[in-house]
């Protein structure tokens, strides 16, 4: 459901069958972690009784989905220009980024001239 707090709209939802294996598809997991993505807070509620070893198997779930729990998002910036191609800046070693990588994304966005910082 959606709530309205001081003019803004939060909304909530429930993502029940996170379950060990969902990120590799297991179940419906992928479709319920693909939910979670959009989310700009998750807040995990779990039952008492069960060991923590339940809280890291959904953290470990989720951020193989590529979602970063308690961590600062990645500081990615472009700006787009005329002519020129895509232009890759990267301001730490990267590990699986690359050139190639960068413009097959920004094709995705149809944006052919940019400058990318990573």
């Amino acid at each position: 459901g959606v709530l309205r707090y001081k003019g803004a709209k939060l909304q909530l939802l429930d993502l029940p069958g996170i379950i060990e294996g969902a990120k590799d598809g297991k179940g419906r997991g992928r479709q319920v972690i693909g939910v979670a993505r959009t989310c700009n807070l998750i807040l995990l509620v779990l039952d008492a009784v069960k060991p923590m070893t339940h809280k890291r198997i959904i953290e470990r779930e989720l951020e193989g989905f590529g979602i970063r729990l308690n961590q600062q998002p990645p500081n990615i910036s472009f700006s787009r220009k005329d002519k020129g191609g895509i232009n890759l800046t990267s301001t730490v070693a990267q590990s699986t980024i690359d050139l190639e990588l960068c413009k097959t994304i920004m094709k995705e966005y149809k944006i052919h001239c940019a400058d990318i910082t990573l």
